[in-house]
């Protein structure tokens, strides 16, 4: 799904957006509310452990690879209702932090 229109409907209540981007390209900028965990950082998969498999995820990077990675990892895993967010936050049209 594009970015774009996630953005347009953001925020969700029943529903988190995970930013799988580093430490750095998430301070520089990120959507208000999200979950940040570094995909390339230590213990990635031990944290997606830790979050509830029936809850809904939208998945953000930069533009769209490591997210369509990690949501595939998180699919592998057992989770049930997750979105790579397409073109990410680049293509992000809500407000940034």
């Amino acid at each position: 799904m594009p970015a774009s229109e996630v953005s347009t409907a953001w925020p969700r209540a029943d529903a988190v957006l995970l930013d799988v981007r580093t430490e750095q390209e998430y301070h520089a900028g990120h959507v208000l509310g999200s979950l940040h965990i570094n995909m390339m950082g230590a213990g990635f998969q031990q944290r997606l452990e830790k979050l509830d498999k029936n809850k809904e995820y939208y998945v953000l990077c930069r533009s769209g690879n490591r997210s369509s990675a990690a949501a595939s990892l998180m699919i592998r895993k057992g989770f049930t209702k997750v979105t790579n967010l397409r073109g990410g936050i680049v293509k992000w049209q809500g407000e940034l932090k």
